[in-house]
């Protein structure tokens, strides 16, 4: 035979098999579309398989490729010592597994209703200035110039719903004026502490009352500790004599503190305990002991003893901090073991940095890795430790770039991204919850952030899921997780046509699960093992 004629006997043994050929591609780009179809379900943080960081670390390509080899020796292995039936149900079960990844999105697209996007609204106008976010930061303290108001709930399931005002502090002064100086708030455990510059006041935390106040005090902000009231101004730190100047700077109750701290740059301040307080600043960060009696340096100052200090890189400074209950503490943030806090700090730069505090000591907290991976490429506006939906866990909140994204679990995956607030200058969010009845049972609620810039008010529902669960599973530490009959569904038809493959491998069988068995695993790839 000619080459040739051999090239026609070709052609026209390829025009008999157009219709296989033609089903084959189709086939084939069903498959590929099926898989984009599917593809958005999956494509969240807790899907990946190293979570959020493995979409960012091409290193962990080299994790996957050795995983694959020990893969194949083990198979290789059960080959060698005749062992085809743990290979044939082994593979049978990982196809089940991809199968399963493409039903589950399609029976969830036929049967659940979409859960609402979480978008910003805008608010009335705060016309208010922030002064101080509550530990638990679901209340805040604010100055519109004559009074000093604590507020809380100031947005609802509808827009439109003002703050509510818990109490209320004139901030006139004795000579009929008022300070035209800044208001420095710090948390004094059962108490509030407020300097403005003319006096030093002190407050009861319920209901505002009114506890110890000095006047004519120049102090950018105090505190109090045992029978001792102190004020900070520039970086000194002083006892207030009640009997004397209360501006003197000669006694032995005076101290110096680090030249890295500059009270006019006062970010942050809380009583950790009765002899500690954390200071947070735009150029450092500490906890000073506070003395219980005076120093024997005679009328010179002395330096403060400082337990710990972090200072911002060069040539960077903090922009954001808050202080709050850690993730980490292995119990809901409600529960009276879960004592460790946490302080976080982000800077200009987009460095965020934790630490955290265990009753004793400061630390650095090991499970932040946002650093690693330049989770951030612009300024840190604003930083909370907040439960979206009083499920007991709480979460790590980030603005930063016009965006607002909210970090979860025991890695911090990415479980949420709110576009906005777009504004410069720092961002002050609040987060408190609304009780939802359908999901009484485990307790949830509908949680309700509000984020406040120079300019803008917003809020943001983060709802509770939309559809009712067929069973609601929960871990010893109160976690839950929702079963849902799409999810019930989508499976029970994986296993039976895992079954008819396996017992009746029709044609129409082979190729259904084939089609959907390779979105499956083309999802399962591009979502969970490709770095991007």
């Amino acid at each position: 035979m000619t080459g040739e004629s051999h090239f026609a006997n070709v052609l026209s043994q390829m025009a008999g098999q157009w219709r296989s050929m033609s089903t084959m591609g189709l086939m084939f780009i069903g498959t590929i579309l099926l898989a984009i179809y599917i593809q958005p379900f999956w494509d969240r943080p807790e899907s990946r398989a190293f979570g959020e960081a493995g979409t960012t670390k091409v290193g962990l390509i080299g994790l996957e490729f050795i995983l694959i080899l020990v893969f194949t020796a083990f198979i290789i292995w059960l080959a060698k010592r005749g062992l085809q039936s743990i290979i044939k149900w082994g593979v049978l079960f990982i196809l089940w597994i991809s199968l399963s990844y493409a039903m589950i999105p399609l029976a969830s697209y036929a049967m659940d209703e979409p859960q609402p996007i979480v978008e910003y609204r805008d608010e009335m106008a705060l016309n208010s200035e922030i002064l101080f976010v509550d530990y638990e930061p679901s209340s805040f303290i604010v100055t519109n110039g004559t009074h000093l108001i604590k507020m809380s709930e100031p947005s609802g399931l509808e827009t439109g719903q003002s703050a509510v005002p818990e109490w209320n502090f004139s901030l006139q002064l004795h000579d009929g004026g008022y300070s035209a100086l800044g208001i420095g708030i710090i948390d004094n455990l059962d108490s509030y502490v407020m300097c403005d510059g003319n006096r030093w006041q002190k407050f009861d935390k319920s209901d505002g009352t009114p506890l110890t106040s000095h006047n004519n005090l120049s102090c950018v902000v105090g505190f109090s500790a045992e029978e001792n009231d102190w004020a900070i101004l520039n970086n000194r730190m002083q006892r207030v004599d009640p009997f004397h100047n209360p501006n003197a700077t000669y006694s032995t109750w005076n101290y110096m503190l680090p030249e890295q701290f500059n009270s006019g740059e006062f970010m942050q301040g809380i009583m950790l305990n009765y002899n500690t307080l954390l200071l947070v600043t735009y150029g450092w960060a500490g906890i000073i002991e506070i003395p219980d009696s005076p120093h024997d340096g005679g009328p010179e100052l002395v330096n403060a003893t400082i337990l710990w200090q972090v200072t911002p890189n060069s040539g960077d400074a903090f922009t954001a901090s808050t202080f709050g209950h850690s993730p980490w503490s292995g119990y809901n943030w409600w529960d009276a073991n879960a004592t460790d806090s946490m302080l976080m700090l982000g800077t200009e730069k987009g460095k965020v940095y934790a630490y955290v505090w265990d009753g004793a000591e400061m630390s650095v907290e090991e499970h932040i890795k946002f650093n690693e991976r330049d989770a951030f490429d612009s300024e840190i506006q604003g930083i909370m430790l907040a439960d979206d939906q009083y499920d007991g866990r709480v979460d790590v909140w980030i603005a930063s770039g016009g965006e607002t994204r909210m970090f979860s679990g025991w890695v911090m995956v990415e479980s949420l991204t709110i576009d906005g607030p777009v504004s410069l200058g720092p961002i002050d969010m609040i987060l408190h919850t609304v009780d939802d009845p359908a999901w009484d049972e485990i307790g949830i609620e509908n949680g309700i952030l509000t984020s406040y810039t120079v300019n803008t008010t917003q809020s943001a529902i983060i709802a509770t899921p939309v559809n009712d669960p067929a069973i609601i599973l929960e871990d010893s530490a109160g976690y839950w997780l929702p079963i849902y009959w799409s999810q019930i569904v989508a499976l029970i038809a994986s296993t039976v046509l895992m079954i008819a493959l396996t017992i009746r491998p029709e044609w129409y069988v082979v190729n259904t699960t084939g089609i959907l068995t390779g979105a499956g695993v083309i999802t399962i790839i591009g979502v969970s093992f490709v770095p991007t």
